[in-house]
């Protein structure tokens, strides 16, 4: 295609080409099998429910726990992920997703949080940001 380029000059496009190549060749094969998604028509929860469905077979073992708070206020809840290997002591890394989860949920980050402690041998506590939010934002 041509395109008329001001002075008269006439500047070539390159036809538009994809970005597939660009993602890392193991999850080439994840992302080519996933519905689009077109968040003009569809709905958000569709969106998440094709993310978490790439994965649904390997949910990473996770303990939930309630940490309790300080008195007159609400008990903390957090996810704990263990490497495979358990018995020593180990040290802990405390995760705060830094985002409000406007697209995704805290479960689509089991699998960060559960490679974190198998990679480095660390136990990793998460609050799941925005999964009992009752209260509007900002929080107060």
């Amino acid at each position: 295609m041509r395109l008329p380029w001001p002075g008269g000059a006439v500047l070539r496009q390159h036809p538009v080409v994809g970005t597939l190549h660009l993602v890392d060749p193991t999850a080439r094969d994840a992302i080519s099998a996933m519905e689009p998604f077109d968040p003009a028509k569809d709905s958000l929860d569709k969106f998440r429910e094709t993310v978490l469905a790439l994965h649904a077979d390997e949910a990473p073992p996770r303990q939930e726990r309630m940490i309790p708070g300080p008195p007159g206020s609400s008990d903390l809840h957090v996810l704990v992920y263990r490497p495979d290997d358990p018995g020593e002591r180990r040290p802990a890394v405390l995760y705060l997703h830094g985002g409000g989860f406007v697209a995704g949920t805290p479960d689509m980050m089991d699998g960060a949080r559960f490679k974190l402690a198998q990679d480095h041998g660390v136990v990793v506590v998460a609050h799941p940001t925005g999964s009992r939010r009752k209260r509007r934002s900002p929080a107060r």
